[in-house]
């Protein structure tokens, strides 16, 4: 990989960015005006794929009840530091195990720990590599059992609800034992107001409406009498209202309490005392629950240990050296060799360390550890890198387009190997606008009345086919000649775009059409001539005129 880097990062000038020019795109070269003194953004685009392992180790820490189930296993690493030293390997991850399943206990990170260089110890290995499954090395002095503190072993605790406070059953402060309370909407006297007469016991008479006469306002019917005479009510004695049939003397039974002036009380369910739900019954444990620290074991235990963690991943960037220029990772990668192999450059197994970085890889894997946030020498700690890299010269140079004298841009990937061209813009793709429609009406009446603006154009227009056959009469457009062109014809705006599209046609034909005689007629004698002597001029501007070139000129002349 390093002697192919070595190459790609060989200087590139401007004489080799046209030799790629008119290799791959001849055609579009020939119309390319391109300064010799102008600078070259170069960016080189470095695709880096690296795989490595990497490992992680952080110190966790068990609390848990001493269940029957573990306390073997637990017994096994008891003894502190005179039976197993600073720190020890965990033979079994049973205790572990049996917590997350069987209890739903997760260790907790510690984040501090009181050991000497607690994560210093070997990795377990075989055959020079790292084994994905890592030995827990535990903390003899940070392990042990005691007495549980919440219950003092006992292993129950006085129950914790506020209202039972260890009594388990007491009388109902609500109703003082009663069972029965005082109904609140009749305050114990068991009746109530009637709803129908508002505890008045009478009620407006239906009959009169309430003012004790009846036929009050009728007329009568036989013809010349009087108003009938009113007459008093007698279902209420012209009184306006009867006694009310709905209650005794205003008062109707508590519906409430049906009656009974008391009501049940709701906190003991009408019992008078009420019973702990939570706590025990039996005499042994009257008013006691479990200890939810050590869970009716009476013992406690703490373990401290740490977790390996081996882990293999890939990543794959471009890194770039120079100037960012205008291309998409997507361009790139088809570039790519799709056979590359990832290189060993880095392995470390305990204190075996294997490391063959060249003068390039040492640059890329520092750019990539630093992403991932690796380091060699401390956690989360490499182990092994392996990695590809290819290097993607890329340029980026403007240029003139002979025809259109507009400024464009191109880039070429991959310079040296496998080069490709993005031009970013295309001089040739002709808009419709406002002013190209104007244009075209412009030049339909200025034929139609042969304007002197009209014969000006028509002059342009001939000259620039003429130049154009000149330049490609002998199979080459030399860089001087483009230039002249260039000048000579200055610019196409006043050109309609069908107008130019014609040019740009002329100039891109792979054979040039035959001349006719209004490609070389001219608005005066003088303005033809002018347009030889410009194709004299280019014809020597290489330094000699070719034969072919001669020729064209003599022929121009003859049909003139």
């Amino acid at each position: 990989m390093q002697e192919k880097a070595k190459k790609q990062f060989e200087p590139i000038s401007i004489s080799q960015i046209k030799d790629i020019l008119k290799k791959i795109s001849s055609d579009k070269f020939d119309k390319m005006i391109i300064t010799d003194g102008q600078s070259i953004k170069r960016g080189n685009y470095i695709y880096a794929r690296l795989k490595y392992q990497k490992v992680e180790r952080q110190a966790e820490q068990l609390k848990f009840p001493l269940y029957g189930s573990i306390k073997d296993n637990f017994d096994e690493i008891e003894g502190g530091v005179s039976k197993f030293g600073e720190k020890s390997k965990l033979n079994s991850d049973r205790i572990i195990e049996v917590l997350q399943k069987s209890y739903s206990l997760n260790s907790q990170v510690v984040l501090n720990i009181d050991a000497k260089s607690p994560f210093d110890y070997p990795l377990d290995s075989e055959n020079n590599e790292v084994l994905l499954k890592q030995t827990k090395y535990f903390f003899p002095d940070l392990t042990y059992k005691e007495t549980c503190d919440e219950c003092s072993g006992h292993k129950y605790i006085t129950c914790q609800d506020s209202n039972c406070n260890g009594r388990h059953k007491w009388t109902c402060t609500n109703c003082n034992g009663d069972g029965k309370l005082i109904c609140d909407q009749c305050a114990g006297r068991k009746k109530v107001d009637c709803s129908n007469c508002n505890g008045s016991n009478r009620v407006k008479c239906r009959r009169c409406g309430g003012d004790g006469r009846v036929n009050d306002g009728m007329i009568a019917k036989a013809a010349n009498t009087k108003y009938a005479t009113e007459k008093k009510c007698g279902d209420c004695a012209a009184k306006g209202y009867v006694q009310c049939r709905d209650c005794s003397n205003g008062q109707v039974s508590c519906s409430n309490c049906s009656g009974n002036g008391k009501v049940s009380c709701k906190e003991c369910s009408a019992q008078g005392s009420i019973t702990c739900s939570l706590c025990y019954s039996d005499k042994e444990r009257y008013g006691k629950i479990n200890c939810p620290q050590c869970q009716t074991e009476g013992v406690v235990a703490k373990i401290i240990y740490v977790s390996t963690d081996v882990s293999s991943s890939e990543l794959e960037k471009f890194i770039i050296e120079g100037v960012k220029l205008n291309v998409n990772e997507n361009s790139l990668k088809t570039h790519l060799n799709q056979q590359n192999k990832l290189e060993l450059v880095y392995k470390k197994v305990n204190n075996d360390l294997y490391e063959h970085l060249d003068e390039y890889s040492v640059i890329y894997l520092d750019n990539l550890e630093k992403d991932l946030g690796l380091n060699k020498d401390r956690y989360p700690l490499l182990t092994k890198e392996e990695i590809y890299y290819q290097v993607l010269p890329c340029v980026e140079l403007s240029y003139k387009h002979m025809l259109t004298n507009t400024v464009h841009e191109f880039t070429i990937i991959d310079f040296w190997d496998n080069p490709e061209i993005i031009f970013h813009t295309e001089p040739e793709v002709l808009k419709q606008d406002l002013g190209n429609a104007t244009k075209a009406v412009g030049g339909f009446f200025g034929k139609l009345f042969k304007t002197k603006g009209f014969k000006s154009k028509e002059d342009k227009r001939n000259e620039i086919v003429l130049l154009i056959h000149l330049a490609k009469v002998d199979g080459k457009i030399e860089e001087q000649e483009k230039i002249y062109l260039s000048e000579m014809i200055g610019s196409l705006d006043d050109f309609t775009n069908s107008e130019k599209q014609k040019l740009f046609d002329v100039m891109n034909s792979s054979t040039l059409p035959e001349l006719t005689k209004v490609d070389v007629t001219f608005s005066s004698k003088e303005r033809g001539q002018d347009v030889i002597n410009k194709l004299i001029e280019i014809a020597n501007a290489d330094g000699e005129m070719e034969q072919a070139e001669q020729e064209l000129i003599a022929k121009i002349k003859d049909m003139m």
